[in-house]
């Protein structure tokens, strides 16, 4: 079950991972774990918007409609389910 984020909700990357392309596809290593990460195409994508002070969930939903033929309730399920399992690996940060 995907948590419900608000359109205000602000999405910010944590430090520590180092990232690279391969195939078009973002991948990121922790420094920390040495875990690796596939984060896909749309989801290194979100990744890169959440730089600095990252985004707010309405932003990166309006900048992927923008982007890709996706319905904006899709979009937002898809970036809610990306989210939640970004902030329980500890990659990113959700600030409500």
């Amino acid at each position: 079950m995907t948590m419900q984020l608000a359109g205000s909700t602000n999405i910010r990357q944590k430090d520590g991972y180092v990232t690279s392309e391969m195939d078009g596809e973002l991948v990121m290593l922790s420094v920390e774990n040495g875990k690796y990460y596939n984060l896909g195409i749309v989801g290194g994508q979100i990744w890169q918007l959440a730089q600095g002070q990252g985004m707010t969930v309405a932003e990166i939903v309006a900048r992927l409609v923008s982007e890709y033929e996706v319905t904006e309730s899709q979009c937002e399920q898809e970036v809610a389910a990306f989210v939640e399992q970004m902030e329980k690996a500890g990659i990113i940060a959700v600030e409500r």
